[in-house]
């Protein structure tokens, strides 16, 4: 005898567990909910997958291609994130012949958030480095405000 919420049949399996065979055009629309809310799931992973490849774009092309010569040393840096994209940066500043600045930073955020903080500070970095040399303190106070 069917009931008003569309349960037509019965069933056990062989542990005694009860299945109902349940119809209804509701269930058209659970259905289809079901389906939407997969789909939009599926998208936002995707959305973020995308995200991501282009935060590791842009963060492998800020780190510095050369290393600026040094008589006296040689040198080299390499950032291996743990994750896609990491928020560790490093950079070489020429200050002139003989002296260089090494920089290690670590960003807050990650994504694409996190590398435009990344490009942002390296533009900081590279266009007042020369001020390092004649006031550190003010330079870096630059820097980090």
């Amino acid at each position: 005898m069917p009931v008003p919420w569309g349960i037509n049949a019965t069933f056990l399996d062989i542990d005694g567990n009860e299945f109902h065979l349940i119809q209804g055009p509701w269930l058209i629309d659970l259905l289809n909910a079901q389906r939407r809310a997969v789909e939009e799931r599926k998208e936002t992973e995707r959305r973020a997958a995308y995200e991501m490849e282009i935060a590791k774009q842009v963060q492998a092309r800020l780190f510095p291609r050369r290393s600026p010569p040094l008589e006296t040393l040689e040198y080299a840096g390499a950032c291996v994130p743990a994750r896609q994209v990491g928020g560790d940066y490093y950079d070489f500043l020429n200050l002139g012949p003989g002296n260089l600045a090494f920089v290690i930073a670590d960003i807050a955020g990650k994504g694409i958030g996190g590398a435009l903080l990344m490009a942002n500070l390296q533009a900081n970095l590279r266009s007042q480095h020369a001020l390092a040399l004649e006031d550190l303190p003010r330079f870096l106070k630059s820097v980090n405000s």
